[in-house]
């Protein structure tokens, strides 16, 4: 008898445990299909006013420029003036002219010596000995050539009193030549020359081997 009260208990507890679980999933079921999904509000976008057209100011008045009064003009007037012949006067008044006694008569000038003098074609003329300058052995093997040009200056007895190189022809041992017989020259006095004259020429000499 007891075993039969334990069963029978047992099986209301069970049946009572099942009625309470069906009414919690109906209630849950209840709960769920009282959930509704809530739209989302939508604002309407804000449509923004037409800006008022721009209206031109219209233009002003141009400023006139103020006139002003023209400046007033000062007349100056000035005292005459004396003549020129006046003030020379008062000025010899003033200042009297002194007149200084003759000086010594002035030491008598040395004279004026002449500069050298240009020939030309006349070199020829006035050196009668002109000797041609001898081509270095040396060069001539070398083959040395070139053009030398050399200042002649006569004194007043017609000797060659100096003689330079004027423009080299890039050899040494043709210059040296060219002037050896310039030196050795004989010459005459120029004719019209007066005493202390002095003649320059420029005589040139073309070393080519033949």
């Amino acid at each position: 008898m007891l075993a039969l009260g334990v069963v029978a208990v047992i099986h209301v507890a069970a049946a009572y445990g099942l009625w309470t679980h069906r009414l919690l999933a109906a209630h849950a079921e209840v709960r769920m299909l009282q959930v509704d999904f809530v739209a989302p509000t939508l604002t309407p976008p804000r449509v923004p006013l037409p800006a008022e057209p721009h209206r031109p100011q219209p233009p002003g008045k141009p400023a006139t420029p103020r006139q002003r009064p023209p400046p007033r003009q000062t007349l100056l007037v000035t005292p005459p003036q004396a003549s020129a012949a006046a003030v020379m006067a008062a000025t010899a008044e003033q200042h009297p002219v002194v007149v200084d006694a003759p000086a010594a008569a002035a030491a008598a000038t040395p004279p004026v010596q002449r500069g050298p003098v240009a020939l030309g074609s006349e070199l020829s003329v006035v050196c009668h000995h002109r000797p041609a300058p001898a081509y270095p052995p040396l060069s001539r093997r070398l083959e040395e050539t070139g053009e030398v040009i050399v200042r002649v200056e006569l004194g007043e007895d017609g000797s060659v009193a100096a003689a330079r190189v004027e423009h080299g022809s890039g050899h040494q041992r043709l210059d040296d030549a060219a002037l050896a017989a310039v030196r050795s020259w004989r010459c005459s006095v120029p004719p019209g020359f007066g005493r202390g004259a002095r003649a320059v020429a420029l005589q040139p000499f073309r070393f080519v081997l033949q």
